[in-house]
């Protein structure tokens, strides 16, 4: 019998290390892949009863990304995929991708991976929160990405509007109208593969790295949910404000470049939260039929999405939709920014190699497919401007970003942020 795990602390096993403006998660202990094979074949065995599972089960680490770790664990019928998760927003992390997969499978066509158990604490044997998915089956369409024709490529970005699309629908038949992370009200963490598990969700805080990176779970402030989006920008600038704050009373006099790169955010930082009425004009909390108070629009917005997190079959059909553990649901003209594949050099820059050069008019011919597919939403001024500003508030402490960022916002002020017809990003000052 195995005894009964020690208390920890909340985030035991992870450390941060500072750098400038970058906090990058460490793993000060290992995930002991002995109790991660024990766990696997537990929940294996007991959720498929039919004899179809073996007892015999091995586990292969499999991948690592910043925050978790990822193990293969193989029966002679099935695989599972686990991944072992630093405690970096204690239980909120996991407890939020759990009830989106879930939301997900029951309310789109999205292939994504079905949860078969979890645990949102570290008091277990492994000492850390984890989740165990069905396999999705596939390869990255980044490995297969150069070699694709122009037409598949094009079919692809239709196939990921169109479930854009979905996740807005169903949005709005649920009446989505709070920025903030999806948690199941009930308490299940195991999931038969046989039974009918109903799910009812709401809105939780928001679960995004601007929010716990380094120690930003310690600072005061609202966290979410959040009615409005000018709401949800206050109170990230004011997180990112008191990190400043924080860096220069500490820094000590041998580490000036320090205090300078945190005096010059603080200042950008402040300088957003002036002109976020102009972005965000007291529309967000409309007034309904009764003169109450509405908050705007939201849907899932799955921001993660490259070319990595695609999976294709050897048809090229889209296989399954990976990485879901920061998806939230956010207001509608968030739809208005591309795919991370479609905005970085995944596949439509120029590269030094002899490819093909995605041209700047394909972006805008995917974009607006990918906008269309939406309901009610088109690709108007004010979204790209909200757009930019969400790029902004999410860059401005990168110390690369912030020259750029203090003109933009000078032009918002000054209200020439809209040159020959077309809102200027913040890249382009």
């Amino acid at each position: 019998m195995t005894p009964a795990p020690a208390a920890r602390r909340p985030q035991d096993g992870l450390a941060w290390h500072e750098q400038l403006s970058v906090s990058v998660p460490l793993w000060t202990r290992l995930p002991d892949e002995t109790a991660i094979k024990r766990i696997c074949r537990n929940h294996l065995i007991r959720l498929y009863r039919d004899n179809d599972v073996d007892t015999a089960c091995t586990v292969s680490f499999f991948a690592s990304d910043a925050f978790n770790k990822f193990y293969l664990a193989t029966t002679k019928h099935r695989k599972g995929l686990m991944r072992v998760s630093l405690p970096v927003y204690p239980a909120h992390k996991t407890r939020g991708e759990v009830a989106t997969l879930r939301w997900v499978r029951k309310n789109s066509s999205i292939p994504v991976p079905r949860v078969l158990a979890f645990d949102d604490t570290n008091s277990n044997e492994l000492g850390f929160e984890w989740i165990l998915t069905e396999f999705m089956p596939g390869e990255p369409a980044e490995r297969v990405w150069w070699t694709m024709s122009r037409e598949r490529k094009e079919a692809l970005v239709r196939r990921l509007a169109s479930y854009q699309a979905e996740l807005a629908r169903a949005a709005t038949t649920q009446a989505f109208d709070t920025i903030g992370t999806l948690i199941a009200v009930d308490c299940i963490k195991e999931f038969p593969a046989r039974s009918w598990t109903p799910l009812k969700v709401r809105f939780d805080r928001l679960v995004a790295p601007e929010v716990f990176l380094g120690s930003r779970l310690k600072l005061k402030g609202p966290r979410g949910p959040y009615r409005s989006s000018q709401e949800w920008f206050t109170g990230t600038l004011s997180m990112i404000i008191q990190v400043q704050n924080n860096i220069i009373g500490q820094t000590t006099g041998d580490r000036k470049f320090d205090r300078l790169c945190a005096e010059t955010t603080r200042t950008i930082a402040e300088k957003l939260l002036r002109v976020l009425p102009k972005v965000f004009p007291g529309h967000d909390l409309q007034t309904d039929t009764h003169g109450h108070n509405t908050a705007e629009q939201t849907y899932l917005h799955h921001d993660n999405l490259n070319l990595q997190n695609i999976l294709l079959d050897e048809k090229g059909a889209v296989s399954g939709i990976l990485n879901w553990e920061f998806v939230s649901a956010l207001p509608l003209w968030t739809s208005a920014r591309l795919p991370q594949f479609l905005r970085d050099n995944q596949g439509w820059a120029e590269v030094n190699y002899n490819r093909t050069v995605e041209t700047p008019e394909y972006k805008n011919r995917a974009m607006t497919r990918s906008t269309k597919a939406m309901p009610s939403m088109t690709l108007r001024k004010e979204s790209l401007l909200k757009v930019y500003m969400y790029e902004a508030v999410l860059s401005c402490a990168s110390w690369w970003f912030l020259e750029g960022i203090c003109r933009w916002a000078d032009a918002i002020e000054a209200g020439t942020v809209i040159k020959d017809g077309t809102v200027q990003s913040w890249m382009e000052f």
